[in-house]
């Protein structure tokens, strides 16, 4: 997690993290990875044993992108209450 986050009591945005963002991306890339990999029609033995390992690991990477998703949106709107607040 970004050091500077507003859980340690600072106001960087999630979008400046970039442990978040590798996080995004590393998901993404992954998401992708397997759905290349479902819809490419390849048919051999070897590549269906790895198929089977990439579904899960796409799986596992939509699950880090709702999880990323959810903690951006946890930090923003603790940003935004602590801008009304103080004002």
């Amino acid at each position: 997690m970004c050091a500077s986050s507003p859980i340690a009591g600072h106001s960087r945005s999630a979008s400046q993290c970039p442990d978040l963002d590798l996080l995004r991306a590393i998901a993404v890339l992954l998401a992708l990875l397997g759905h290349f990999i479902e819809y490419s029609g390849f048919h051999n033995p070897v590549f269906e044993k790895w198929k089977s390992d990439t579904d899960e690991l796409a799986h596992f990477a939509v699950l880090m992108f709702f999880i990323h998703t959810s903690l951006v949106l946890m930090m923003s709107l603790d940003r935004l209450r602590r801008s009304v607040t103080d004002a």
